[in-house]
């Protein structure tokens, strides 16, 4: 009971702070917004990068580091990316262990033939492509 009442608190408080943000920001200009869209973003492939084994090796085996690799937005290519197959065989390799506590679970229909499930921690973004909900895409993840 306690937890579903967290689920339905981080939810609401999530919508309230898209909604404050997204009230805020509509009317940027664009070089503003991208300006945005790399600081987020910068700290969560760093964030990846020096806190989780699974995306550290990744990346290596890459050749990507986030430091030097990723200067600008439209360095966003050269981020190496993750597959739903990947992400569903790694599974609690992905998971930052600084991030502990009640955590909501996540999980998609599974209208692929197999659902995916994975932990948010309040507090903590991540960053999926759209075709995980239904847009179009290449169907990969970054970070």
């Amino acid at each position: 009971m306690f937890l579903r009442f967290m689920d339905l608190s981080y939810s609401l408080l999530g919508m309230l702070r898209y909604y404050a943000n997204y009230k805020s920001s509509c009317y940027l200009p664009k070089d503003k917004v991208r300006a945005y869209q790399y600081k987020k973003l910068k700290v969560i492939i760093l964030t990846a990068y020096r806190d989780v084994d699974f995306y550290r090796e990744k990346y290596v085996a890459a050749g990507f580091n986030p430091q030097r690799d990723f200067k600008c937005l439209d360095d966003i290519n050269k981020v190496p990316t993750l597959s739903k197959d990947e992400a569903r065989r790694a599974g609690a390799l992905m998971h930052n262990p600084k991030h502990r506590g009640p955590a909501l679970q996540f999980k998609t229909s599974g209208s692929t033939g197999q659902p995916y499930r994975a932990k948010k921690y309040p507090g903590v973004n991540g960053w999926l492509s759209k075709t995980w909900f239904g847009g179009t895409g290449n169907g990969r993840v970054i970070v």
